[in-house]
């Protein structure tokens, strides 16, 4: 049975309001790929909920003194709504119908990939930037890997560690110059992220 999230329990602001970008759209994907992994959902399930909502985890302090309507007080705790353009919306969902295709190859290309580290001991958080920034590479050839790469590293710097920046970072940079190197052969089947993944693992064996 298909489950849900009743957004009706989480309200909007009717007042604020955030213009999306790039840099937001790309942390409501892993927010979205970390929720229905823990979720056990599809992502199509919390896409809505998460992506178009800025969460407020901290209520601000009311500026006036005087007592609060039920309204206000609802108001104050709501969570901003991000505006989004249509192209913007369609590349998020693009993006996460890739990753949820290819996700038990990006999952072995991962483990393969990383010296010394199994996927159990990379955290969910860091797994889902990873899948994120190597669809990107091989898949989505408008963005420049330089955008990707530096999109991915100031992320993990705002939501993971140090140390988890250096390791996304050194495995992104190796997927990009390998898949350069792939590519200059010029074989059409590389363009296929399924087919480039397992071409790296079958060179690691």
């Amino acid at each position: 049975m298909s489950k849900s999230i009743d957004s009706s329990l989480f309200p909007l602001s009717t007042s604020r309001l955030i213009k999306g970008n790039r840099r937001l759209l790309r942390i409501k994907i892993i927010q979205i790929l970390c929720a229905s992994q823990f979720g056990e959902m599809q992502w199509r399930e919390v896409f809505d909920h998460i992506f178009y909502r800025e969460f407020i985890f901290d209520s601000p302090e009311s500026e006036s003194e005087k007592i609060l309507k039920p309204s206000e007080v609802i108001e104050l705790e709501s969570d901003s709504k991000i505006q989004w353009e249509e192209e913007d919306i369609r590349f998020a969902s693009r993006l996460l119908y890739a990753i949820d295709l290819n996700k038990k190859t990006l999952n072995d290309y991962v483990e393969a990939v990383s010296e010394n580290w199994s996927v159990e001991r990379i955290s969910s958080l860091d797994l889902m930037i990873l899948f994120l920034g190597i669809i990107e590479i091989v898949l989505f050839k408008e963005i420049p890997p330089k955008a990707t790469l530096n999109e991915a590293i100031e992320i993990a710097k705002a939501l993971s560690s140090s140390k988890s920046t250096t390791f996304i970072n050194g495995i992104l940079d190796f997927t990009n110059t390998t898949y350069d190197s792939l590519i200059a052969t010029k074989k059409d089947e590389y363009t296929n992220p399924e087919n480039f993944i397992l071409s790296i693992l079958r060179s690691l064996d």
